[in-house]
């Protein structure tokens, strides 16, 4: 009677893994990691300061200044919401007033710069070159040096304590100009010779076939000078007189500095309606945005 032995041959073999292949195999899922947390860790920082403001302005006015602080209010109230539109010059004056001026500065400053990068891009003419260079010295240019001598034409125009004197200035915008030029170096020139061959004019080219093509470059650039202009304080600051005239930011350092306003949880209101409409245009046009730049980058 026989008897059979198991052989190595027989037995099914086990792979093992060296030190080093383990460590090769999972350092993709540690840089994702990584990142990963990196990016929670700066996303946490960011959003803090609204979640800061939404708690503060739902909470009662007599706790907000309760030690220690607490993120999550009590009781929730929207008294202080109701008490932000019961001052003596409606908030809605106010929003109605940086909606128009946003409105308009995005407007006029998405239209010039479009047509600007549009003639940079696809046209040839003396001193392009050199205009394009002073375009980027201008984005190197602080607003903060120029309000002196923009209040001086301003004035001299006559159009001190005028919305228009919120607009003029800044529909012509060094960066939108870089910004759809860049883009547009992106689309075949080809796009230009077929319209001419249909017999349509350089306007309807730009409005018809190019704008379409550049819909990332719109929605980013559109976001950019919203968010400016709704943010704009010193500005408005040196050439506003009237309060009925007055933007959101310059009423509410009015408010903070009335030293008959004793509600912090009203102001906590106040701030909150201030940043939220930039946030949701935002986060609605976020993908443009990115896109938009994301593109320019890779010119």
């Amino acid at each position: 009677m026989s008897t059979q032995r198991n052989t190595g041959e027989n037995s099914p073999s086990i792979p093992s893994l060296s030190g080093a292949t383990l460590v090769q195999q999972m350092a993709p899922v540690l840089r994702k990691t990584t990142k990963l947390a990196i990016a929670v860790f700066f996303g946490v920082i960011l959003i803090f300061p609204l979640i800061w403001l939404l708690s503060g302005a739902l909470k009662p006015s007599g706790t907000l200044m309760r030690f220690p602080p607490t993120l999550i209010p009590e009781r929730i109230t929207l008294n202080n919401f109701r008490n932000v539109f019961s001052q003596g010059i409606p908030f809605q004056t106010y929003f109605m007033n940086s909606v128009l001026i946003s409105a308009l500065n995005v407007v006029g400053a998405v239209f010039l710069s479009a047509m600007m990068g549009y003639a940079l891009a696809k046209y040839d003419f003396p001193g392009k070159s050199l205009l394009f260079s002073l375009i980027l010295l201008g984005m190197l240019i602080p607003i903060q040096v120029l309000v002196v001598p923009m209040f001086l034409v301003v004035r001299d125009l006559g159009l001190i304590n005028a919305r228009s004197a919120l607009v003029l200035p800044f529909i012509a915008h060094p960066l939108g100009a870089f910004l759809f030029r860049q883009y547009m170096l992106g689309v075949p020139s080809s796009v230009i010779e077929s319209g001419r061959i249909e017999g349509a004019g350089e306007f309807r080219i730009f409005a018809q076939l190019f704008s379409p093509m550049v819909g990332p470059a719109f929605a980013a650039f559109s976001v950019v000078m919203f968010v400016h202009s709704w943010n704009s304080f010193v500005w408005p600051y040196v050439v506003l007189s009237d309060a009925r005239k007055f933007v959101l930011p310059i009423w509410l350092n009015q408010l903070i500095q009335d030293p008959y306003v004793r509600d912090n949880a009203m102001i906590f209101a106040a701030a909150l309606l201030t940043v939220v409409p930039a946030v949701i245009l935002f986060i609605v046009f976020q993908r443009r945005f990115v896109a938009g730049f994301a593109t320019t980058t890779e010119k």
